[in-house]
């Protein structure tokens, strides 16, 4: 059958859509079950507070004698409402505002019947929940049953909810339908009817063991080697023909590995940690009685810190040139830093200076334009516009004379 990539690509565009729309369902299906537990919740420990208010006493007896109507009035019921939702739930507010009247049908009617609030309101009523164990919309049972699902070595997806698909999510080492078999790393160490016990292998093994010793693995890790006596036994990689590490590292075995640390910053080769575990040294330091110690070239004269006002400062494996105080250094010189500043100073003042000058410069010219306008305007006569036009007017009149002829 020939299916055109349009096709198919409106097939898998159609079926992401219902898959994401299915999702959003059933997390909002959960939502309104949490609510709804939250709300049940929140009574019950309403009806508890509100059961001593400026009374004082003991069991249900005593409510009944001494409490009187306040046990199921109205008054004691919006006493427990009001305080059920925080007051950032905006879920707990709505869902309480749509179904106050049928809680306070319960509360005034049906609570002897019906004392189980989540089973009446929550899973019979409103159908938002089930009874943990079971899920779904029809609350089938998990996989093992209500009172152990997943044996007790999982979680059931959906619990207590009209979502979920009933699956069992399982605890680190545990596998299967119901959560029974032992994952892989992991070994039966108890196993009835009911129940399954899986503990972990010895580090050692690789995937299947028999019990938690290293002789009962049915294979070794890499890192592991077999003994016919122990089992798998670590294998010191650092004591291999090829070292491992590179010649400025050393080696540092662990179980079933081995990693690679630097050597002390005065070695340029070493078998340890320290400075007295060298093998040869790095430039700046020599080896004296099995430790590198650092070398001071200041106390030599071929240092090359010479100049005025320039001294050696000697530094682990290195030096360098430094300035005494109050001097810097520039240009590989020590300079004095108040001269320094003045000459910045300096530079700032006549930087202004040059700014100042271009300044005045620029409205001096602007001042000189504005003179030469104004000379212009006072040389032509106040009637120079109309002479102009008269000009014009009389070679208009002779031209047309001229046409006329």
């Amino acid at each position: 059958m020939n299916v055109s990539w349009t096709s198919l690509t409106i097939l898998i565009f159609v079926s992401l859509l219902h898959q994401s729309s299915f999702a959003g369902k059933r997390k909002d299906t959960i939502k309104k079950c949490q609510t709804c537990r939250n709300i049940v919740n929140g009574f019950q420990e309403g009806i508890t507070r509100t059961s001593r208010y400026n009374f004082g006493g003991g069991d249900v007896d005593w409510e009944e004698k001494k409490l009187g109507t306040y046990q199921t009035s109205e008054t004691r019921f919006i006493e427990i409402t009001d305080n059920i939702c925080e007051s950032s739930k905006h879920e707990c507010h709505t869902l309480l505002e749509e179904n106050e009247e049928i809680l306070e049908e319960w509360w005034k009617e049906h609570q002897q019947d019906f004392p189980d609030l989540l089973q009446w309101f929550c899973i019979d009523l409103l159908k938002y929940c089930c009874i943990n164990g079971t899920f779904g919309p029809e609350c089938q049972e998990c996989p093992g049953g209500i009172e152990r699902p997943c044996q007790d070595k999982g979680e059931c997806k959906g619990s207590g909810t009209r979502a979920g698909s009933g699956k069992c999510d399982c605890k680190a080492g545990y596998t299967g339908l119901v959560c029974d078999e032992c994952k892989d790393g992991h070994y039966e160490e108890f196993k009835n009817e009911t129940d399954t016990l899986c503990t972990e292998c010895h580090k050692s093994c690789r995937l299947k063991c028999k019990g938690p010793e290293p002789k009962e693995c049915e294979e070794c890790k890499d890192g592991w080697l077999w003994n016919d006596e122990l089992g798998c036994q670590d294998v010191n990689e650092c004591e291999a023909e090829e070292p491992p590490c590179k010649a400025t590292e050393y080696c540092e075995n662990n179980e079933g590995s081995y990693d690679c640390e630097s050597c002390h910053s005065s070695c340029d080769q070493c078998l340890g940690k320290g400075n007295d575990k060298c093998v040869k040294c790095g430039d700046g330091y020599i080896m004296n009685e099995g430790i590198c110690e650092d070398i001071n070239e200041c106390e030599g004269d071929d240092h090359g810190c010479t100049g005025e006002h320039k001294m050696c400062k000697n530094v682990p494996g290195r030096y360098r040139c430094d300035c005494e105080d109050g001097f810097e250094l520039m240009g590989g010189e020590c300079i004095d830093k108040k001269l320094n500043e003045e000459d910045d100073e300096e530079i700032v003042d006549d930087t202004n200076e040059e700014k100042e000058e271009e300044k005045e410069t620029s409205n001096n010219n602007e001042t000189n334009k504005q003179k030469e306008t104004n000379q212009k305007d006072e040389v032509l006569p106040d009637n120079f516009e109309g002479d102009i036009v008269k000009e014009e007017l009389d070679k208009s009149v002779i031209d047309n004379s001229k046409t006329e002829l």
